[in-house]
């Protein structure tokens, strides 16, 4: 998920992120007798802080991969369900990715397109996390030339609506995008987003 960073081009540095990458070609010592090269890399380097031992990536890397990398940090969404493994199919069939099993039977992952996961677990009986509304929502962004902003929102809306969801608000154009609030099929708030 995310930008790919195999455009940066040798002897190109870039950033993402707050992430310094470096192209790197490396050697193949020895015997080669086929004459391929070494798979390209990129060298991280995080931004602000004391210099340190890079930390090579494969070049296919992800700006959120690279990051995650170089912090040793990633992050996830958790989001707490009574059924988990249907939440999860319903997540990724609007994202259109196979929900992963997690750590254990109640807990299914999701690659979340901004980099990282959802998390998607029963509570423990003992930590029960009873459904609320609060501030706090998912958002799914898809990008549409133009007019067919409200044409694309309407049938991401109604395949949701078809999985199971519910319309919260009737979707609206707004001057950064059309929009649609809608509840999961648990009845945490979603919103779809269409930007040009």
């Amino acid at each position: 998920m995310g930008l790919s960073l195999a455009a940066a081009l040798p002897g190109v540095s870039a950033s993402c992120g707050g992430v310094g990458l470096q192209h790197h070609q490396p050697h193949r010592p020895g015997n080669n007798p086929g004459g391929e090269a070494a798979a390209p890399l990129l060298k991280v380097f995080l931004h602000g802080r004391a210099p340190q031992k890079p930390i090579v990536v494969a070049a296919e890397a992800t700006c959120t991969q690279a990051l995650e990398a170089a912090m040793g940090l990633s992050g996830s969404i958790v989001l707490a369900a009574d059924d988990p493994a249907s939440l999860a199919r319903f997540y990724g069939a609007l994202l259109e990715v196979d929900p992963q099993p997690g750590l254990s039977a109640s807990h299914w992952r999701l690659p979340w397109p901004a980099g990282g996961w959802l998390e998607v677990y029963a509570p423990s009986r003992s930590r029960p996390r009873p459904r609320q509304q609060g501030r706090l929502a998912l958002c799914l962004q898809r990008q549409a030339e133009g007019s067919a902003a409200i044409s694309v929102l309407d049938a991401w809306i109604s395949r949701a609506l078809e999985l199971g969801a519910t319309a919260a608000d009737p979707p609206r154009q707004e001057p950064f995008g059309a929009e649609a609030w809608l509840l999961d099929p648990e009845g945490n708030r979603l919103l779809l987003l269409v930007v040009p």
